[in-house]
């Protein structure tokens, strides 16, 4: 992952060191200059003969030299980034505020999850910067092909852009052969099942391959037409990603993408991309995802300080450590300008006390966090460095009672609002996660998808139930996947069990209650943009499905999308004549099922043993 790399978290560390480390490198400075110039006495209680005074002037300048180049390097390398329009400010889905992503993006995250509305804080929880989104997996390179929104200018860190669309870059469709090549090897070695699903994705493939130029945004055969018929699910997630290599995943509540469809809307979690992966050699499986789950390694690699959710502005980093180093200077030349009653010292004293102030007045203009509460605190923070730093000469010089109680007392009130807004975050945080933690599949999906199991027109519920992915091997359905898959669908979804061998009295289908249903779906329809072939199979809504050991058949009430005949008919071929009896129960369950709810009825058959 990008967050891996070298600098990604020292960067995030050095703001914590920079103040200390700038105070004493500068102490480290004076002092090797005092002794190399032979300035023997006392200076602030510290004896000025050093025994190598140029090892200590060294030291101090290769820190302060190394946290100023830094600082300033990340500015320019800021800069270059928005001149170029390598890295884009776009509207998170679903939530307040916006996010950084790279131009070409090639790491797919999570679906963020946040710690929601607050009755008491507003929409303070619900910005970016609560968010957490870990990476899931490498993917195929996508790049942006958009303009920004109106009003917006290129080259910009202000710049808004719109969400897409985002299409594979030339890169990656080049390199497409290359790691198609080196796929098999590597899928093997991941799953113990890798070996047993290993050759059933020729046909995924194959439809694959005749879709590979379709665009990502609804560019497809019919995309738009398919699109408009799709639930409020799949209008946030509206870019097609292709995994190339899933990172391991534990947390079984984490949403790596969705699959959606007019009747029925799937979700994967993190947790399933390794098998589902492990099933195609070829490495074309694809979900639907949206834009604050790509990421590439500029927003975050080794400046991914600079694009944190919570921030509006990417300078603000390398300006906070700039900061910090100008004021550890001071520090650290304090003894020597405490009694300097020259005009430079002075000067230097009234700068120390203006620049913090003017942050201040700065973060409230510029606005550098996405909430007017993060900046308030951020500008309290300033205001109350300005006020310490007067407040050193203040006290060193003397005043009287009445004035030195007001000072102080300000000084407390504007120290606390950061220190209070830092422990009532990291609180909710504690209470969100712990909250997160403790929700079944279903909670998760509400949280973590925006209207999951809402249908378009109306504000009806749909029905939670699961998938079973069927793979298709040699044109043919092939075992079930061992995993289920969360899903909502607007069909009225129903399962029926027929246990073998039979009971004493005969083959019986019996309706199961009190779970959910299974609907077994084939992996083609599932895991490909809608093409000439698949596009009425995924818009025509289907009346069930039978299921055994072996495999699985999906039934639709026109002939065309049975292979020629009728659903019946299908249900035949798939389970052959050996077993009459429970070809005839298993028709029957769905007939009497269908006449029960209507055409909105989804019955699964599952025949076990």
């Amino acid at each position: 992952p990008h967050s891996l790399k070298f600098g990604s978290w020292e960067l995030r560390a050095l703001p914590f060191v920079a103040l200390p480390a700038a105070a004493a490198s500068t102490t480290l400075v004076r002092r090797g200059l005092i002794s190399y110039f032979s300035v023997v006495g006392e200076l602030a209680g510290d004896e000025a003969d050093l025994p190598n005074p140029l090892l200590y002037l060294a030291i101090g300048m290769v820190v302060l030299i190394g946290l100023l180049g830094t600082a300033i390097g990340v500015v320019f390398q800021l800069h270059g980034m928005f001149v170029d329009d390598l890295v884009l400010s776009v509207h998170l889905p679903g939530g307040e505020g916006t996010i950084f992503v790279d131009r070409i993006s090639d790491e797919l995250r999570a679906m963020p999850v946040g710690a929601g509305a607050s009755a008491v804080f507003g929409g303070w929880t619900t910005t970016p910067g609560w968010c957490i989104g870990p990476a899931l997996s490498s993917i195929v390179e996508l790049e942006y092909q958009g303009l920004p929104e109106r009003g917006h200018e290129h080259g910009s860190w202000q710049a808004v852009w719109p969400e897409g669309p985002w299409e594979p870059s030339r890169s990656a469709k080049r390199q497409s052969s290359t790691d198609s090549l080196e796929g098999p090897a590597m899928r093997l070695s991941m799953s113990n099942s890798g070996s047993r699903l290993a050759s059933s994705g020729s046909r995924l493939q194959e439809g694959m391959n005749r879709t590979s130029s379709v665009g990502s945004m609804a560019g497809d055969e019919g995309g738009g037409k398919f699109r408009d018929g799709l639930g409020p699910v799949a209008g946030n997630h509206k870019i097609t990603a292709q995994i190339r290599f899933p990172y391991k995943c534990s947390n079984q509540l984490v949403i790596a993408g969705v699959s959606c469809m007019p009747w029925i809307d799937v979700a994967f979690p993190g947790t399933s991309l390794r098998l589902l992966w492990a099933s195609d050699p070829e490495g074309e499986f694809k979900f639907s995802v949206h834009v604050g789950q790509l990421s590439g390694p500029l927003t975050s690699g080794r400046l991914g300080a600079c694009f944190e959710w919570g921030d509006r502005c990417p300078y603000r980093w390398p300006l906070d450590i700039l900061a910090k180093v100008l004021l550890g200077l001071y520090i650290g030349a304090w003894p020597h300008l405490a009694d300097d009653n020259s005009m430079w010292g002075f000067a230097l004293h009234v700068l120390a006390v203006l620049c913090p102030l003017v942050f201040a007045i700065l973060v409230l203009k510029y606005r550098p966090h996405s909430t007017l509460l993060d900046n308030l605190s951020l500008a309290a923070a300033c205001a109350a460095v300005s006020l310490t730093t007067a407040s050193a000469q203040y006290y060193y010089k003397g005043g009287n009672l009445a004035a030195t109680i007001g000072l102080t007392v300000t000084l407390m009130v504007l120290a606390a609002v950061p220190l209070i807004v830092l422990a009532t975050a990291s609180a909710l945080v504690a209470c969100s996660a712990l909250r997160f933690s403790r929700q079944d599949m279903q909670e998760a999906l509400v949280t973590t998808i925006p209207k999951w199991g809402r249908d378009k027109d109306s504000n009806r519920e749909r029905k939670a139930t699961n998938v079973k992915v069927l793979p298709i091997k040699d044109g043919k359905v092939a075992t079930a996947l061992p995993l289920e898959l969360p899903a909502s669908t607007s069909s009225i979804p129903m399962h029926v069990e027929i246990k073998l061998p039979a009971a004493p009295a005969g083959v019986k289908a019996t309706l199961v209650q009190g779970e959910k249903t299974i609907m077994p779906i084939p992996a083609d329809l599932l895991l490909l943009p809608p093409d000439h072939r698949t596009y009425e199979m995924k818009t025509q809504r289907p009346v069930g499905a039978v299921m055994t050991q072996q495999g699985g058949v999906l039934l639709y009430p026109a002939p065309e999308h049975n292979g020629g005949q009728h659903w019946r008919e299908a249900v035949r071929a798939f389970l052959g004549p050996k077993r009459p009896e429970v070809l005839k129960e298993a028709i029957a369950a769905i007939q009497e099922q269908g006449k029960r709810f209507g055409d909105l009825t989804f019955t699964t058959v599952d025949i076990k043993g």
